[in-house]
């Protein structure tokens, strides 16, 4: 796939309340958790979009950073990826939150790669042990009516806008990707299993 035709979104706007602090600029192993995933999409991607209202992430070179669309402020997600469809017009999405430092370029590759001859899914996203990770793949641009309209009925849920479309679920252990990949820190427990590895 030409990477002309996909952006790349991180989600970085969560309240982290579970975490008590901005995950987006934690450190581990010296560098934040988000240039991570800046770097695993860089190298596919027309260019990077971060959804953040953190004013410290502004600081981040050559990185566009935006905030939520007024409209649908503080609404999860969706809202996030809606935002950057409506500013930027592309064939696909791959979006990525902040906060899973181990997904690497090898890992985002591979998951582009599932749709050679297959175009006419509309979201593609990993399932890693029975459980679908809705916040890391791709989503065609064909889905943001779905997604506008699922946000006017006040819904949030990703799974909910799963249901609506054509979704290939790709089980990592078919590609032999390792489940610790997608370890995501949601709690300072979650990143002191992190600082141990």
């Amino acid at each position: 796939m030409n990477k002309e035709s996909v952006t790349g979104i991180i989600l970085a706007g969560g309240r982290s309340r579970r975490f008590g602090e901005p995950k987006a600029l934690v450190t581990w192993r010296g560098e934040s958790l988000i240039t991570y995933s800046i770097r695993a999409l860089q190298p596919f991607v027309k260019d990077v979009t971060i959804v953040s209202h953190l004013p410290e992430l502004h600081q981040l070179k050559d990185m566009r950073v935006i905030e939520d669309k007024e409209l649908y402020k503080g609404q999860g997600p969706l809202a996030g990826i809606l935002t950057v469809m409506e500013k930027i017009n592309t064939c696909w999405y791959f979006v990525l939150p902040c906060d899973v430092p181990l997904i690497s370029s090898r890992i985002v590759l591979m998951l582009l790669q599932q749709l050679q001859g297959k175009e006419t899914h509309e979201v593609v996203v990993p399932y890693v042990n029975g459980r679908v990770q809705p916040l890391i793949g791709l989503y065609h641009h064909r889905v943001k009516e779905k997604i506008e309209c699922q946000l006017k009925g006040n819904k949030k849920s990703m799974m909910e806008l799963l249901e609506q479309c054509k979704v290939l679920y790709v089980s990592v252990q078919a590609l032999s990707i390792e489940e610790t990949s997608f370890i995501n820190i949601n709690t300072k427990k979650d990143y002191t299993h992190l600082l141990e590895l």
